[in-house]
């Protein structure tokens, strides 16, 4: 499919990719159509989640099913909500004599790390969110699901309370950079339901409990900020500020939520399968891509004047970064050159 997501009436254009030789096949939409059509297109018209089931039959009548889901939204433009930790990504140890992360597991036993998020734009729906993590850590006997949620401002003092909505990924599929090249993937979380929402939440993580599976998000450093916004859930259940806890940092965790709303926030670029981020920029822009078939992908940079000032030497691929610290302030147009065709969005480097 060229799309997984997007403003109702979506359009979406599907390709069987079955490895068998099929000689029959049959799409379900998950709308209540269905077509015979190899490659079909589909349309759909209302905004809801939809179950996509593609059965082919090969002349043995051997059967082979595959399944996807199409999300189409009555929202404009999927970004984020214009928000961004201050300062350097950093990953802290908690103070001896316990062991682990401040922002993961660790010997105090804490089961979730979270950040809050005000909500001072139109309401939207919120998709997912980018979750960078600093380390990961297995025991290697199993591929435990990591959950990700959001939660209501509605607990006691206006901590996390009612969950809003959650997904799990894999712990296998956790994107790290724990070879401190300075490149940091962003974890993609999609959340199962997609709640609109109109005022302030919670968006976090729950920590994996195995003995043996860790992981830790980055934080910004202590001296980036006076109002960090991070919190966490201690092992009695309750809820506390990073500056309530020990050793009382003022931090905030680097995640970010992806709203859909009527119109776009140039914040992240989010276009159905490639994400850009952080928009604006400052001295880098990373890049996620989570189709597999999306490949040879080369990133250039043009003034608006049309001049090129920044074009990558290779093909990238997700978890790329691209340094622009060399680009003087202002307006610029980014070029995502596919297979697929030229993706063109302005951008800002502040």
């Amino acid at each position: 499919m060229d799309k997984q997501y997007g403003s109702a009436p979506l359009t979406v254009q599907f390709e069987d990719r079955s490895s068998s030789e099929a000689i029959f096949w049959l799409w379900r939409f998950g709308d209540g159509e269905t077509t015979n059509v190899q490659n079909p297109t589909h349309t759909y018209e209302q905004e809801g989640k939809y179950t996509v089931i593609l059965s082919v039959w090969d002349e043995d009548s051997t059967k082979s099913i595959t399944a996807a889901e199409i999300r189409a939204v009555g929202f404009g433009v999927c970004d984020t909500l214009n928000y961004k930790i201050p300062g350097f990504y950093y990953l802290y140890q908690i103070p001896e004599p316990a062991t682990g992360y401040l922002s993961g597991n660790n010997s105090r036993g804490d089961l979730s790390k979270a950040s809050y998020f005000s909500v001072t734009e139109e309401k939207g729906m919120l998709m997912g969110g980018l979750f960078f993590f600093a380390h990961k850590s297995t025991n290697f006997t199993s591929d435990p699901p990591v959950v990700f949620k959001a939660w209501d401002n509605d607990g006691y003092a206006n901590s996390p309370g009612t969950l809003l909505d959650s997904t799990s990924v894999l712990m296998s599929e956790i994107l790290i950079d724990e070879s401190g090249t300075g490149i940091y993937p962003a974890t993609i979380a999609f959340f199962d339901n997609w709640v609109t929402i109109d005022h302030d939440f919670y968006m976090g993580v729950e920590l994996p409990q195995t003995a043996g599976d860790t992981v830790a998000l980055f934080t910004n450093k202590i001296d980036a900020t006076t109002n960090g916004n991070g919190w966490e859930q201690l092992a009695s259940g309750e809820w506390q500020t990073y500056k309530q806890g020990h050793p009382g940092y003022d931090i905030d965790n680097a995640m970010y939520p992806m709203i859909c709303q009527t119109t776009g926030i140039d914040n992240f670029i989010l276009e159905q399968n490639i994400i850009v981020y952080p928009i604006p920029a400052k001295d880098k822009i990373y890049i996620s891509i989570f189709d597999n078939n999306i490949k040879d992908v080369k990133l250039s940079i043009v003034d608006i004047s049309g001049r090129l000032v920044l074009e990558s030497q290779s093909d990238i691929s997700s978890g790329s970064s691209i340094d622009v610290s060399n680009l003087s302030e202002g307006l610029y147009v980014l070029r995502l050159h596919t297979h697929e065709g030229v993706f063109n969005r302005k951008i800002m480097i502040k």
